[in-house]
């Protein structure tokens, strides 16, 4: 990798990082919550099974993964390390779709509209990026997958996130509209 790449990286980790924290501090100072509020004790049980369902699924994937590259291609697919990333952000889909599922994503404070902007903006801006990476063919290298996936990975999870909460909302206007 290009001392520029790596660098880009930086400033990318670097500016989430400060995102997260104004967030974080926004929700603290609006809500008394870092998290943006308060979860009644329905949403904590079922946000437990959800987190339960994603670390089960990261498990499995990471078995599967392991048991493939050794006992059946006996080559990795993956960089080092990528399979675990990746093992990861399928958990926490796992967790977001099981939690949008079961009314457990958001609280009463929150608003659905914000996350929804959130979720495009992220998908967004990964787009450049996957494109690049695919134009310059750092996706696959020598037969296997590297961390230039991980934009197109992450606007998958995101985008589907994202569809997940629109459906999601527009179920419950349909719901309330045959009230």
């Amino acid at each position: 990798m290009s001392t520029s790449y790596l660098w880009g990286i930086a400033v990318g980790v670097i500016v989430g990082v400060i995102i997260v924290a104004l967030i974080f501090t926004y929700n603290k100072k609006k809500t008394g919550s870092v998290v943006g509020g308060d979860f009644d004790e329905r949403q904590q049980l079922l946000r437990g099974k959800a987190f339960q369902a994603g670390f089960f699924t990261m498990l499995i994937l990471s078995f599967l993964y392991w048991a493939l590259v050794r006992l059946v291609l006996e080559r990795p697919l993956m960089e080092d390390g990528l399979s675990a990333l990746i093992c990861a952000l399928v958990g926490v889909g796992v967790f977001g779709f099981d939690c949008i599922l079961h009314d457990a994503f958001f609280t009463v404070q929150n608003k659905p509209k914000n996350y929804i902007i959130l979720f495009i903006c992220t998908t967004l801006c990964q787009i450049p990026s996957a494109i690049n990476n695919i134009r310059e063919g750092r996706v696959v290298e020598n037969g296997v997958l590297t961390f230039g996936v991980i934009p197109i990975v992450c606007a998958v999870l995101f985008l589907g996130i994202l569809t997940a909460v629109v459906c999601k909302m527009l179920a419950m206007r349909k719901e309330d509209a045959e009230e």
